[in-house]
């Protein structure tokens, strides 16, 4: 490179430009990427210190210039290096130095892995914050870390986690080990085997809503908050309960109702052919109600043999229950507490099937009559069209894909 040629009689100070490499986005003022100039920052601050005689004025925004550098950066980089604070590698420094190593985020992200997100833990920023301080804090004696949301969503980035919406579930206050759920496993196929498909058969109930609200909704780009307007109560519906056998086949459904008279069935226009309505005082089912689910079963099975595989709700697992179902030659088979959503055919397979099928029916008729208000009537007649379009082979599935160890995989 040359010399730069200074005249002390010519004024203002001519200088020749050196056009290097540039990195940068168009949005702002750029970064620029220092390490990949032609020229070295010791050629800099010599011809810094030599133009400084001459031009005591002018030398850092002549130097600026002629090297394309940001003139703040380079008054910062000249009396660092002057001052003694800095070593000239040519190489860049620019950024946050790293908090943790790799080793240590990689422990980090383990303990939070195996504390929470395996254990179905609520993990939220916060507690990654809390943790990286105190991590922090054991590795630099107790030096202050204030862990920013930017570090804390890097973090995240790196270890491919994000914030999702979840639901919240109640942990059963009952603990089983691996020995007593391959036991229930092994129970359900010995009875299935002794009884088989058409007389092994499961039981349970859920909530069926007249309107199917979405969490989420589609609006204009930049609405802070769009509300939803519905013409009945989102809450309004009624419990539902369905009995399938591992067959495939599915027997008339129940309805309960919320009342003390038959006059609380009258708004739901039910036909007898196809559904049985039931009511209690809270709307669940109770010792009444299961013994009409116990006779259902008894008719279909012209009281041979049976089992009923059950959650273990109070009017299930009631002595009441527990009698008369003995009387109708049905054996009762409990699920573990907690564990319904993994070895109870209908929370496997069906339930969910249905309501979205009954969203889906609820929807085409939305989208014909905007003004539509959705009765409970139609909320009844939505459900059994979903229940209609079930196949047997979507029930027998659930069946083998929960309480059947032969073709899942639930052996632990």
């Amino acid at each position: 490179m040359e010399n730069l040629e200074i005249i002390k009689n010519e004024s203002p100070l001519i200088v020749k430009r050196y056009i290097r490499k540039k990195k940068f986005t168009i949005i702002r003022r750029p970064y620029k990427a220092y390490n990949n100039a032609l020229w070295t920052w010791d050629t800099v601050f010599n011809e810094i210190d030599n133009l400084k005689l001459i031009h005591p004025n002018n030398f850092f925004s002549s130097i600026s210039i002629k090297y394309g550098i940001v003139i703040s950066t380079l008054k910062n980089k000249y009396y660092d290096f002057k001052n003694n604070k800095i070593i000239i590698d040519n190489k860049e420094h620019r950024g946050h130095k790293r908090i943790f190593n790799n080793t240590v985020e990689l422990n980090m992200f383990t303990f939070l892995k195996n504390n929470f997100i395996d254990k179905n833990e609520m993990l939220c920023n916060e507690l990654i914050k809390l943790h990286s301080i105190e991590i922090f804090k054991t590795l630099n004696n107790n030096k202050i870390f204030k862990a920013s949301t930017g570090w804390c969503t890097g973090f995240k980035n790196k270890f491919k986690l994000s914030t999702v919406r979840c639901s919240i579930s109640r942990k059963a206050t009952t603990l089983y080990n691996k020995l007593e759920l391959n036991s229930f496993l092994k129970l359900c196929d010995e009875k299935h085997k002794l009884v088989g498909s058409n007389y092994f058969f499961n039981f349970d109930e859920t909530k069926n809503n007249n309107i199917n609200v979405s969490k989420t909704t589609i609006h204009i780009k930049g609405t802070d908050n769009a509300k939803i307007y519905v013409k009945n109560s989102e809450k309004e519906g009624v419990t539902a309960g369905l009995i399938i056998n591992a067959a495939g086949e599915i027997l008339k459904p129940i309805i309960i109702a919320k009342g003390k008279t038959k006059k609380c069935l009258n708004k739901y226009k039910l036909n007898n052919d196809n559904i049985i309505g039931t009511y209690s005082n809270n709307g669940w089912i109770n010792n009444g109600i299961m013994k009409v689910v116990l006779d259902l079963i008894n008719i279909k099975t012209n009281n041979n043999k049976a089992c009923l595989l059950l959650d273990q709700f109070n009017a299930h697992t009631s002595e009441s229950t527990k009698e008369y179902a003995a009387t109708k030659n049905i054996e009762l088979i409990f699920i573990p507490k907690g564990y319904t959503y993994k070895y109870q055919p209908l929370d496997v397979g069906i339930f969910s099937i249905i309501k979205q099928k009954s969203k889906s029916i609820w929807r085409k008729e939305k989208i014909k009559n905007t003004n539509l208000k959705i009765t409970n009537a139609d909320a009844i007649k939505h459900f059994l069209t979903a229940i209609g379009e079930l196949t047997s082979e979507i029930i027998k599935k659930s069946f083998t894909n929960s309480c059947f160890m032969k073709q899942n995989n639930n052996i632990l």
